[in-house]
């Protein structure tokens, strides 16, 4: 953090705190309203997969699970998944710009 605080203006490296900060909460609050919205039904994941029918031929056609099913289930726990890696990648992104402003707090007090 030195190095850049001699390099570049405080003002430029203050801004990338708070763009860094405001884009991880961005990131956060999408992944969480997302995963809410596809967790009450009222919006539905992305179509990712396609799966069929899973069937039993035992003298007759046995429908264990049926395609429509399994591919919801599946694009469900896939985008689940997505927004999970979404969500710490957030926090990880809004966390480096706190370090940032942390710095230019104490720089500043000093």
């Amino acid at each position: 953090m030195h190095i850049l605080c001699e390099k570049y203006p405080m003002k430029i490296i203050e801004i990338t705190g708070y763009v860094l900060l405001t884009t991880g909460l961005i990131l956060v609050f999408y992944a969480l309203a997302s995963v809410l919205l596809v967790f009450m039904r009222i919006s539905y994941p992305p179509y990712l997969i396609s799966l069929n029918d899973i069937k039993a031929d035992l003298g007759g056609s046995l429908t264990i699970i049926e395609g429509d099913t399994l591919t919801l289930l599946t694009n469900t726990f896939l985008w689940y998944i997505l927004m999970f890696f979404m969500l710490i990648a957030g926090e990880k992104i809004a966390g480096i710009g706190i370090k940032i402003l942390k710095e230019l707090a104490v720089k500043a007090e000093k």
